[in-house]
């Protein structure tokens, strides 16, 4: 009896032990920040003209009254042909001053150790004939500012942009 009363208590102890030291993790909140978009409402459109015309919609991340850079952001637009198929091209610019702004141009090094710039980082949206099509694009926010410049090659395009913040926030945030 006194071999296993100490066995007992032993193990008593060791899950009191292990219970107050075991901490339960939660994953951090994240906050969504203030949308921004090219109009209010998705029925309020841009028209974008092949060669002629572009449609820019800047991103501030602190828009929201935060004082952080966003983690990422939700990038949703909704591109409409006129009448045959529309190619409307979306290009992903950064900036810390919302004055000079930068590409996102990934850099290969090749064997002579030379840089050289690839493609910036564009997005190609199709849509046929007279239907909407819908696309959700998550960008990493490496900046407080980012930009889509959006163009439209072959046909007219009706376009309605919207970018909208994501960042986790800890506790002591």
């Amino acid at each position: 009896m006194n071999k296993s009363f100490k066995f007992l208590l032993v193990a008593v102890i060791a899950i009191v032990t292990v219970l107050s030291v075991a901490k339960v993790t939660l994953a951090n909140p994240s906050f969504l920040g203030i949308q921004t978009s090219t109009a209010p409402a998705t029925s309020t459109v841009s028209q974008i003209v092949p060669g002629s015309a572009t449609t820019t919609l800047v991103f501030d991340s602190y828009s929201s009254g935060q004082q952080y850079i966003a983690d990422t952001v939700s990038f949703l637009i909704q591109t409409t042909a006129s009448s045959s198929a529309a190619v409307t091209d979306i290009r992903f610019q950064f900036s810390q001053d919302n004055v000079d702004w930068y590409d996102y141009n990934p850099f290969l090094v090749t064997a002579t150790t030379t840089q050289q710039i690839q493609n910036p980082f564009t997005y190609e949206v199709r849509a046929l004939g007279t239907t909407r099509d819908n696309d959700l694009l998550t960008i990493p926010m490496p900046t407080r500012y980012a930009r889509a410049v959006i163009t439209a090659t072959g046909t007219s395009s009706a376009v309605w942009a919207s970018f909208i913040a994501k960042k986790q926030v800890g506790n002591n945030q």
